[in-house]
């Protein structure tokens, strides 16, 4: 299966400025399609072009995939540092006090 973009397609990125490599990475690691999330196609496609034989890995192709991944990983060590300063606060003395203030139905 190939996916053609149209220019009538909502993610399409009509201006030019926005078709360097990084934007669409970040438009392709937070869309989503009827078939599914365009991460998963992404990742899908330079399998399939890898394995067709030597020479058939597109260069573009294995950017973008490096480009997407390492947006997601900005992306998971950004939530695992917010959860760390909920834990943090949620266990901070300071923040004890305030708590205490509530009353226990024991």
């Amino acid at each position: 299966m190939v996916y053609i973009g149209l220019p009538t397609n909502p993610q399409f990125l009509r201006d030019p400025a926005l078709r360097d490599p990084e934007a669409v990475a970040k438009v392709i690691s937070v869309s989503r399609g009827q078939s599914g999330k365009n991460t998963e196609y992404l990742y899908l496609l330079e399998k399939a072009l890898e394995g067709l034989g030597l020479g058939s890995a597109d260069a573009h192709v294995t950017d973008l995939v490096r480009r997407v991944k390492a947006l997601e990983k900005e992306e998971a060590e950004a939530a695992e540092a917010k959860a760390e300063g909920e834990v943090k606060r949620t266990f901070d003395p300071s923040q004890r006090q305030a708590h205490a203030e509530f009353p226990r139905n024991e």
